[in-house]
């Protein structure tokens, strides 16, 4: 397994929708604070009707239901998401790369438009890297370029590291390796001001995407609106159960 600069360099100048590095908080003209009444969270059936596309495809991998794209020919490079996110953080990638790369990418469950955990089906699953290797086994792949996004890129090295002879290259961006608790980061007033409503209402407003995102990117021009209220929408999926039973984690 080696890092394959020339795929790299492409993969991180062309993500779109999760920003890579920023040079600090961007401020962005967050929108005003939700009005009363609280929004109702969206089930599973409405998001998939709101934001399903005619490229998306399913595929159960041991109980666990994916949402996954799989576009173009070639060598397979496989993209995993980050936290809150779906499988739109790539589209930029995917459309600029399908022409050389088979692309595949599929929503962390459960969010996104895959499906719900059952206790049963982590169980089933064990892992979140066991979950990749389902997922890639599904759709016949014996080997991948594996790149990720902040949460997708710790699954990726999780990867990695349980199945090396799967990895062709690793590519990694903005990806913690330590308790993100841990890092003392400081949050700007507006965003603290955002999760205090977000405790007392138990939805993320418009106000917190339009901060939390806009914290990311380096360049505010770059945090298109379309994009805060997309993840704002998908982000009111109803609750889950072990809504984090597979995702790659740095510390319990």
């Amino acid at each position: 397994m080696r890092i394959a600069a020339g795929l790299a360099a492409a993969v991180l100048s062309l993500s779109l929708g999760s920003p890579l590095i920023a040079a600090g908080p961007a401020p962005v003209a967050a929108r005003p604070p939700d009005a009363a009444p609280v929004p109702r969270r969206l089930s599973l059936a409405e998001l998939r009707e709101r934001f399903g596309s005619p490229e998306d495809k399913y595929v159960t991998v041991k109980g666990v239901e994916l949402r996954y794209r799989d576009e173009g020919e070639g060598p397979v490079l496989l993209l995993l998401h980050g936290s809150r996110s779906t499988i739109r953080a790539w589209d930029g990638v995917a459309a600029r790369l399908k022409d050389r790369y088979r692309v595949v990418r599929f929503d962390m469950p459960p969010t996104g438009l895959s499906g719900p955990l059952s206790d049963e089906a982590v169980a089933a699953v064990g892992s979140p890297e066991n979950l990749v290797a389902g997922f890639l086994d599904a759709l016949g792949i014996d080997k991948a370029n594996v790149a990720g996004m902040s949460s997708g890129g710790t699954l990726s090295y999780y990867f990695a590291a349980g199945y090396p002879d799967r990895v062709e290259n690793l590519i990694l961006a903005n990806t913690p390796s330590n308790p993100v608790p841990t890092l003392k980061v400081e949050t700007p007033p507006a965003l603290a001001a955002a999760i205090a409503r977000f405790k007392q209402t138990g939805i993320e407003g418009m106000d917190f995407w339009s901060n939390y995102l806009g914290g990311l990117y380096g360049e505010k021009d770059r945090l298109d609106p379309d994009l805060v209220e997309y993840y704002y929408e998908t982000n009111l999926r109803v609750n889950e159960p072990n809504p984090r039973g597979l995702h790659a984690l740095t510390a319990n």
